[in-house]
């Protein structure tokens, strides 16, 4: 193990890295495996990384085999091809002014965080159909674009509130948001290409301001399982949108003013 009280931990290796405990109260940690990946070899649960800002930078993943726990205030991470799969230990900021979370050729993004997620850059899987799958056991807010490549899905399930004030995106994979309540921010578009878009309030209030676009035909759109509800404009002109299942609206349904809803079919 590496451990430091307040000094910057720098781990490099040209090949691949395998992370037993690397620990700084207060610095940052920085990882690269520059042309492998970066793995877990505790047989534990515990923290691989424990730090401030902890970035991650590999060619062929990051947890691919199985996923690194780490304990920050911000990650950064990006490979090139295997994926990222991280499992943060309390509250944390996904990527900051040097970086977001990113696969660059191929690979999903899933990450778990036990605690609050906020967003300091932009997630996205850049190439092949990588999906993106955000749990986590408190309130999640995204300040900047998440997208999947390609017919990748992109998933963000939260325990308490979902804020989504920026645009998810794929190009014809599937969408879903659901939260303790969600809140769509005005500049927000959730555009899922020719995929689908669900939108689970997991009965608590949904409030929308942005715009929810799909190019798919069926059902394309679902808002559902809610105590209130804001829609805000949609546009699914050769499919259908669904507002509510069954008898899971139990509030008032409005209209966020200036917005529209163009389906081809509404239920």
């Amino acid at each position: 193990s590496l451990n430091s009280d307040a000094g910057a931990i720098t781990i490099l290796a040209n090949d691949s890295v395998e992370l037993a405990v690397a620990s700084s109260v207060s610095g940052n940690i920085t990882v690269t495996a520059t042309t492998g990946s970066v793995s877990d070899v505790l047989a534990s649960e515990a923290a691989n990384l424990l730090g401030n800002v902890i970035t991650i930078a590999a060619s062929t993943g990051i947890g691919a085999a199985g996923d690194i726990e780490t304990d920050a205030a911000v990650l950064v991470l990006t490979t090139a091809t295997g994926g990222i799969d991280v499992h943060d230990l309390g509250a944390v900021q996904l990527g900051d002014g040097s970086g977001g979370i990113t696969t660059t050729s191929s690979g999903d993004i899933s990450l778990l965080v036990d605690g609050a997620v906020t967003t300091g850059n932009t997630i996205e899987t850049q190439g092949g159909n990588g999906n993106i799958a955000i749990n986590g056991t408190s309130t999640i807010t995204t300040s900047h674009q998440v997208t999947a490549n390609g017919s990748g899905d992109v998933s963000i399930v939260a325990t308490g509130l979902l804020t989504a004030n920026a645009n998810v995106a794929t190009t014809s994979g599937d969408i879903t948001l659901r939260g303790g309540g969600v809140t769509q921010g005005a500049a927000s578009q959730i555009n899922a290409g020719s995929g689908t878009i669900l939108i689970d309030g997991d009965t608590g209030p949904i409030a929308l301001s942005g715009g929810l676009t799909s190019t798919g035909s069926g059902v394309v759109v679902t808002v559902r399982d809610t105590n209130s509800l804001a829609l805000p404009n949609i546009t699914a002109t050769s499919g259908t949108a669904v507002i509510g299942v069954g008898n899971d609206i139990t509030g008032a349904v409005t209209q966020t003013a200036g917005t529209s809803i163009s389906a081809d079919t509404l239920n």
